[in-house]
């Protein structure tokens, strides 16, 4: 060639092809050189026919490893199938060992259901000191159980709940037996004239003059006299029964009697007062002078225990069985003191007016 080239060379086809220095050069970057220089660039598994080798442990985290570097790295992992034992404390990061199975061997780890089941449980005779028992697990000490007898406190239980149905029986008698007391009514004998020692003076008066009526009252009080009037007086629900109890008690029976008080029951005959309906509180003062009137009439009660307070009336307005009474004028808001030689005083008076 004395030192020509060859040009214009053809791409080879053939392996007996002569190749051209474009051609090599551009598969030359196919190949792996001897001296590492290079780099493998393809995608795909790599096949060798021997066993490649590598004297020099990996520097990065992307070389690859041989068998000596993995072998000392294995000294210091935990096998998965248990077969190394730790050298060192494991430190958790406060995170939990989890899917722990029930223990074995008394160098197990135990889990939480594992403890938590009473079967698991038991005492023993290992004292920690002569007045304290310990508890075990399975031969694992933990911490002392004081008093770990438990006392059978059955009897006791049953005493307390008997004594308490008694106690309950008891209050229920006793409530049934006030009750009954406070209902009782001591009705005294209609047919005697005697009065209890220091029994009130009751008034009687028509609703119409009520204000009249408590004027008296407090007046009479204020001079010592025991006067009891209903405006004054705590009253049950049945006024009626009440009012019957304190005539029959009553020292004396003053009437304040006024017109409507005479027109009530027919006492004093009107033309008006045949066309009025009588109201509840006319049909409570009918119901005392009717009373009054069959104790006097009937059963002989002396006339000097009535005594009439005349209010825009006068005697001889009065019926006949009504006349016979003490009367006393009550004028201009005043009543004639000559009433109170015929009350008797008490020695002192509580009064709440």
């Amino acid at each position: 060639m004395g030192g020509n080239k060859i040009e214009n060379v053809a791409d080879p086809t053939t392996s007996q092809s002569v190749v051209t220095k474009s051609w090599f050069n551009l598969n030359e970057g196919t190949f792996l050189r001897l001296d590492g220089t290079g780099s493998l660039n393809v995608a795909g598994t790599v096949s060798f026919r021997n066993t490649p080798t590598c004297s020099q442990g990996p520097t990065t985290s992307n070389h690859l490893v041989n068998l000596a570097y993995l072998n000392s790295l294995l000294g210091s992992l935990v096998k998965i199938d248990g077969s190394l034992r730790m050298t060192g404390n494991l430190q958790m990061g406060g995170n939990e060992i989890v899917n722990v199975g029930a223990p074995s061997a008394d160098g197990s780890a135990v889990n939480k259901k594992w403890v938590e089941d009473p079967a698991k449980i038991t005492t023993t005779s290992h004292p920690l000191k002569t007045t304290e028992r310990t508890r075990t697990l399975q031969g694992i000490t933990t911490l002392p159980l004081k008093n770990p007898t438990v006392k059978n406190t059955g009897p006791m239980v049953n005493k307390l709940v008997f004594s308490l149905v008694i106690a309950s029986i008891a209050v229920v008698i006793l409530a049934i037996l006030f009750v009954l007391c406070r209902k009782k009514t001591v009705i005294p004998d209609r047919k005697s004239n005697k009065t209890p020692e220091g029994a009130p003076h009751y008034i009687s008066y028509n609703a119409s003059n009520k204000g009249e009526a408590l004027d008296i009252a407090r007046w009479l009080q204020e001079k010592n006299i025991n006067v009891i009037i209903d405006q004054l007086s705590y009253i049950k629900p049945n006024r009626r029964a009440w009012s019957e109890r304190q005539l029959l008690e009553a020292e004396k029976i003053i009437m304040i009697v006024t017109p409507k008080y005479l027109g009530i029951c027919n006492l004093q005959q009107t033309k008006s007062n045949e066309e009025k309906k009588s109201s509840h509180n006319d049909e409570l003062v009918c119901n005392e002078i009717a009373l009054i009137k069959n104790k006097l009439i009937e059963n002989g009660m002396a006339a000097d225990k009535c005594i009439v307070i005349l209010i825009d009336t006068k005697r001889k307005d009065l019926p006949h069985w009504m006349s016979q009474f003490n009367c006393y004028q009550y004028k201009n808001g005043k009543l004639d003191e000559d009433i109170l030689p015929m009350l008797k005083p008490v020695a002192s008076l509580n009064t709440l007016l």
